[in-house]
C-alpha cells in the first residue's frame, strides 16, 4: 500500500510475450510480479504467441488479431478508455510505434529506452528514427539507465529534467553461481574438456554486437598458448560466416548453439571462464548483470553503462576503450592467463549483482514512479 492507504495504478504495455522467451523481455513476467505486489497493475500485450500467465498483475488486456495499423487503433482506443477508467499513468518498454499510441491516447507516458541505435540504412528506418526522437521529447517522462542521460541530451536534445532514472533487474533465484560437481556436468555435456578455457559469447553474431572481435581473439589466445573453446549463444548475423569458417577449420574450438532459452542460460554462465561482451551497441545491457549474478568474470566494451556495471579498480584490466579490438583482445589474453584474477573479478562482481535483484530493483521502480506514495527504501 502507499502512505495514503492505496495502491496507484500502472499500466504496462508488453510489446511480446511468448512462455519460451529467448529476448530481453524474458525477464518482465517476473519484473511485473514484483511490481504488483505494491501497485494495482494491468498489462496490454501487443504479441502473444502463448496464453499469458502473468503473476501479480490484476488485468490483462490482448489486442484482436488483424494488421499492425488495425492493433494499433484498437490499442490507442484501449489506452484511452483506461485512462478515462483512472489508469493515467502506462509504462511503455522500448517501441516507439507502441510508445507514441499510448502518448496520443492522453496518457502520462513513461517511455523506457536504454541504448544507442545503430546508424540508419534506409530512408523508413531515418523516419523511424526521428518520430522516435520527437516522441522523446513529448512523453511524460523518459526512463533510462543511471549514467545515459547526458548521452540522449547530447545526441537527442532531451534535457536532464525530462528523465526518471530505472535498473535492468535479474532473478537471483534463476541467476547463480553452480556448484563444481554443475559446472563440470554443464562443460561436458557442451563438450568442453577440464583444462580448456570456455569463453562465452551471448548476443546475435553481428558487427554491432561485436562479432567481428571473436575470430582475433580466439587467433590471439591460441598463438598466446591457452587452450580455449568459444561457445557462441545468439542469433546467426552478418558476422556468422567468418565464425563459421574458423570454427570448421579449428574443430573444436567453437561451439555455436544459436538461440537459447533465457532459462538454459544460467548454467551456460556458471560454467564460463570468461564472459565476452564486445558489443558497438548497448544501454544496460542485461546480459552483464546475468554473467555477474553467476560469478562470471568479464571482460566488455565501453559501451552503455558496462562502466557504472563493472568495478573502477578492474577498469583497465576488463573494460577496452569502444570499438576498438586490439585492446579487448589484449584483455581477454591477459585474464584467461591469470585466473586468480579472474576469480576475484568474478566474486566482485557477484556481489554487485545483489543489487540488481529483481525484488529491489521492482521496489525502486514503484519509489520513482510514484513518489506520492511510497517513502525509499521503506518496505511495507
Amino acid at each position: 500500500m502507499g502512505l495514503d492507504g492505496q495502491q496507484p495504478k500502472l499500466g504496462y504495455v508488453l510489446p511480446t510475450y511468448s512462455a519460451k522467451a529467448t529476448n530481453h523481455h524474458a525477464h518482465i513476467p517476473r519484473l511485473l510480479a514484483a511490481i504488483g505486489r505494491w501497485v494495482d497493475l494491468e498489462v496490454v500485450i501487443w504479441n502473444a504467441a502463448d496464453e499469458p500467465e502473468l503473476p501479480g498483475v490484476q488485468t490483462i488486456h490482448r489486442l484482436p488479431a488483424g494488421s499492425k495499423a488495425r492493433r494499433w487503433l484498437a490499442l490507442r482506443r484501449l489506452i484511452a478508455g483506461r485512462v478515462r477508467a483512472g489508469t493515467e499513468t502506462w509504462f511503455v518498454r522500448s517501441w516507439s510505434l507502441l510508445a507514441w499510441a499510448v502518448h496520443l491516447s492522453g496518457a502520462k507516458t513513461i517511455y523506457w529506452h536504454c541504448g544507442i541505435k545503430p546508424p540508419a540504412t534506409s530512408l523508413r528506418q531515418r523516419l523511424g528514427y526521428s518520430l522516435g526522437n520527437v516522441l522523446m521529447r513529448r512523453v511524460h517522462r523518459m526512463a533510462t539507465a543511471p549514467g545515459l542521460a547526458e548521452t540522449y541530451q547530447r545526441l537527442y536534445g532531451i534535457p536532464v529534467s525530462q528523465f526518471i532514472f530505472l535498473d535492468n533487474d535479474l532473478d537471483l533465484r534463476v541467476f547463480h553461481p553452480t556448484s563444481a560437481e554443475e559446472r563440470a556436468a554443464t562443460r561436458a555435456k557442451l563438450g568442453v574438456r577440464p583444462e580448456q578455457q570456455m569463453l562465452l559469447f551471448v548476443h546475435r553474431v553481428c558487427y554491432d554486437r561485436g562479432g567481428d572481435y571473436l575470430v582475433p581473439m580466439m587467433e590471439a589466445a591460441v598463438a598466446a598458448g591457452h587452450d580455449p573453446v568459444l561457445v557462441a549463444v545468439g542469433y546467426e548475423g552478418d558476422r556468422t560466416a567468418e565464425l563459421t569458417a574458423y570454427a570448421n577449420a579449428n574443430p573444436g574450438r567453437v561451439i555455436q548453439l544459436g538461440p537459447r532459452p533465457n532459462a538454459e542460460l544460467p548454467e551456460l554462465y556458471a560454467a564460463a571462464d570468461l564472459f565476452l561482451l564486445p558489443s558497438r551497441v548497448e544501454g544496460f545491457p542485461r546480459v552483464v548483470l546475468e554473467s555477474m549474478a553467476c560469478g562470471t568474470p568479464l571482460v566488455g566494451a565501453d559501451v552503455g553503462i558496462t562502466a557504472h556495471l563493472l568495478p573502477a579498480a578492474w577498469h583497465d584490466r576488463a573494460l577496452a576503450p569502444y570499438g576498438e579490438v586490439a585492446p579487448f583482445v589484449d584483455q581477454v589474453v591477459d585474464l584467461l592467463g591469470d585466473p586468480e584474477a579472474r576469480a576475484r573479478l568474478g566474486a566482485e562482481l557477484l556481489e554487485r549483482a545483489a543489487r540488481y535483484d529483481t525484488p529491489r530493483v521492482a521496489r525502486r521502480y514503484v519509489e520513482t514512479l510514484f513518489p506520492d506514495h511510497f517513502r525509499p527504501g521503506e518496505d511495507d
